[in-house]
């Protein structure tokens, strides 16, 4: 009898819901790869740089890049990060300068600080919030660029911020904190806007000759974090997410909720992209295009089924526009930081996961312009560049359960087709079992070739590729030779 060629053409992303055989005929886990124009390909690999200068303490938990422009002179790009200890940049020559405010040097390491950050012009502008205790939170600050004067209190601003960001109009929105007017509270504000006036940073009284102001949110969720997006600021509480638009004196701004019970997980769990804004709530993904909407993940139980939710304030996101991906790092149940990632392709619909270790990072820092993403030990590395990974996993993809034939009979697999760009740079292992409620057999892996002989039997089966070979290998429809066997 001719043996039949029998094409394993799966989806594009990885399922991961319920069990391995819910995810039948599925790519169903892996690492460290993408599906993208229809082939299963390695992420970029990164690179660490060599740092010098000031010795950065603490675990890092927010990063920024930009390039200041001070007088009208183009400035070299600059990395912000901000730790648990204090506040860095790094210049473009990979020097560590250390701008920690003085008095987050006196409270010391704070392993719930968050650092927000965001640029006024040419100033670096942050705060320094702390998880579950604004009493406890500081700033904000700004710094001009100096790398030999610390970063230092913005005059006459509400303290103990949650949050800032810089809005399209140049004002800078800082999120709670304290109402600089005696006349009110000296508790933080959980749901008030504060804004100085426009281009300043210093003028926070409002006036009848400035445009200083402040609004009070309807929610009743706590403010998280703002985000810049196409004529407007998007200010995401725990619970649901604010439209603040310009609309010019005497209010200068209006306040419109535009997405109910979509609250946001962290401070830096957003993300934006040309098309969208996209981000992680407490049990599930949004995406907001002009509408505040649920994102179906098929890795859904596996993200959220194993969380550290003591740690969900490490949440983080980052936007890789060249593959069309948004991806969050998390921490795992047994992890104190983000050492899980799952991606999410906006332009092709799909999801894919892995393993690594990252707690901060930004989508690129000119000239190279690629990931620049930052580890719990301080590393910096450039990503999407080469294929080596500093030793920190193989890329890796493996389906679910698929039936050889109908699935009524057993099968013999004669041999395998491989659809690779270089065949040998994939080792392939079969997993088989004669019945889906039987204990797997391991075949391989096994090194292709332009027709790979094998000798199997099996009813159902499951397949993992593994790179052999650290270049740019791509991977398309494998194809098995089969033919019906008996049940010897």
């Amino acid at each position: 009898m001719n043996d039949a060629l029998v094409a394993l053409k799966l989806p594009p992303g990885m399922r991961n819901t319920g069990t391995v055989y819910q995810s039948k005929g599925r790519w169903y886990t892996g690492n460290f790869v993408r599906f993208f124009q229809d082939t299963i390909q390695p992420i970029g690999g990164w690179t660490l740089r060599t740092l010098t200068g000031a010795t950065m303490a603490g675990t890092p938990n927010a990063a920024l890049a930009w390039t200041p422009d001070r007088v009208g002179t183009a400035q070299a790009p600059v990395l912000a990060i901000g730790t648990t200890t204090g506040l860095y940049v790094v210049s473009s020559t990979n020097v560590v300068y250390d701008i920690t405010p003085s008095d987050v040097v006196s409270a010391g390491n704070n392993a719930n600080r968050i650092w927000s950050l965001d640029v006024f012009g040419a100033y670096l502008i942050a705060t320094a919030m702390t998880k579950g205790n604004y009493a406890t939170s500081l700033g904000p600050y700004r710094w001009e660029c100096d790398t030999a004067v610390a970063a230092v209190l913005m005059g006459g601003a509400p303290i103990r911020p949650q949050a800032i960001v810089t809005t399209p109009e140049r004002f800078v929105a800082q999120l709670g904190g304290v109402d600089p007017n005696p006349e009110f509270a000296t508790v933080p504000s959980s749901r008030t806007v504060f804004w100085p006036s426009q281009e300043s940073t210093t003028d926070w009284t409002p006036l009848a000759t400035n445009s200083a102001g402040s609004f009070n949110l309807t929610t009743e969720g706590s403010l998280v974090c703002g985000v810049r997006v196409r004529g407007s600021t998007l200010l995401f509480t725990t619970i649901d997410l604010h439209a603040m638009n310009y609309i010019g004196a005497p209010l200068y701004y209006s306040f419109d909720r535009v997405g109910m019970h979509c609250g946001i997980i962290s401070a830096h769990a957003a993300t934006v992209t040309d098309t969208a804004v996209f981000w992680m709530g407490q049990q599930q993904f949004f995406m907001f295009d002009g509408f505040a909407k649920p994102i179906p993940c098929d890795l859904h139980d596996y993200v959220f089924g194993s969380f550290n939710r003591d740690y969900a304030h490490l949440v983080w996101a980052l936007s890789n526009p060249a593959f069309g991906e948004v991806t969050w790092w998390y921490p795992s149940a047994s992890s104190t930081v983000p050492d899980r990632y799952v991606t999410y392709n906006y332009m092709e619909n799909h999801w894919v996961r892995g393993d690594l270790t990252r707690t901060c990072g930004v989508t690129s820092i000119p000239p190279n312009a690629v990931p620049v993403l930052v580890n719990a030990s301080r590393q910096i590395f450039d990503h999407e560049t080469g294929f080596t990974r500093n030793s920190e996993g193989t890329p890796s993809v493996e389906s679910g359960p698929m039936e050889i034939g109908d699935g009524d009979q057993l099968m013999s697999i004669q041999g395998l087709f491989p659809d690779d760009k270089t065949v040998g740079d994939v080792s392939l292992t079969l997993y088989t079992a004669p019945n889906p409620d039987t204990a797997e057999t391991t075949h391989g892996p096994y090194t292709l070739t332009a027709q790979t002989s094998l000798r199997v039997k099996a009813r159902q089966v499951r397949v993992k590729l593994t790179e052999a070979v650290a270049v740019a290998w791509r991977v398309g429809v494998l194809r098995f030779s089969v033919s019906p066997s008996g049940r010897r």
